[in-house]
């Protein structure tokens, strides 16, 4: 069975628990993480057409459950993941509480996961990697504010400040549930981002808190929990 020692683990404070892992540290656990997956997810990684994908997949999920199983003290494979009618992953009700939640993220070679009690959380972590235009992408993806910010930078401040407002606004949807990206804004600037504006009432109706956690070298990363009214 693997260990916590495994992967990376980060306890934020007043924030839900937060894991980090290189995926590729974890394929020597490819065999036992396979076992811990349902039918159903079994099938979504060997549909995938290159083979790396497919590990990559059960490396993840595999990892997944392994945590949840820790928070629920079942064994991995009695952890059940089904999808809500939004389309965010979430323990089967009919078989754990519901009051633990999660969300997970991955971009080249890491995964974060993030585990809490009675919140909304969404995780988001983002290699950082080149971009050939990345006032064009936030011009169309995300709000005016945000872009009004970017747009007025140094040229060499652009491809941080571009990320950083990527994984605020991802993990802010993988929390609230999914809406247009350049429908809300968030103050990425700042050192604690907040949420700054929303067509969405509900989002209103919440207290949002973001914090920034170390997803390594060239990756920026993001966790966002709400408490709603």
């Amino acid at each position: 069975m693997p260990t916590l020692h495994a992967y990376q683990k980060f306890l934020v404070a007043n924030c839900p628990e937060v894991y980090v892992a290189d995926i590729t540290e974890l394929i020597c656990f490819y065999k036992t993480y396979e076992t811990f997956l349902s039918v159903d997810e079994k099938e979504s990684a060997f549909s995938l057409k290159k083979q790396s994908d497919t590990f990559a997949y059960i490396i993840r999920h595999g990892l997944l459950h392994f945590i949840l199983s820790e928070r629920l003290a079942i064994e991995p494979e009695s952890v059940f993941i089904q999808h809500r009618q939004d389309g965010k992953p979430s323990l089967d009700p009919d078989r754990h509480p519901e009051n633990i939640t999660f969300s997970m993220s991955s971009s080249k070679n890491k995964v974060a996961i993030a585990i809490g009690e009675k919140i909304a959380i969404g995780i988001d972590i983002q290699f950082k990697e080149p971009i050939a235009d990345y006032q064009g992408i936030a011009h169309r993806f995300f709000s005016s504010e945000e872009y009004a910010y970017i747009q007025h930078l140094p040229k060499n401040e652009i491809a941080t400040a571009f990320y950083d407002c990527w994984v605020c606004k991802e993990a802010f949807i993988k929390a609230a549930g999914i809406v247009p990206l350049e429908s809300f804004a968030v103050s990425f600037w700042k050192e604690q981002p907040e949420l700054i504006a929303s067509s969405t009432p509900a989002h209103l109706k919440c207290k949002w808190f973001f914090q920034r956690f170390a997803g390594g070298k060239d990756y920026a990363a993001m966790l966002v929990k709400g408490v709603c009214i």
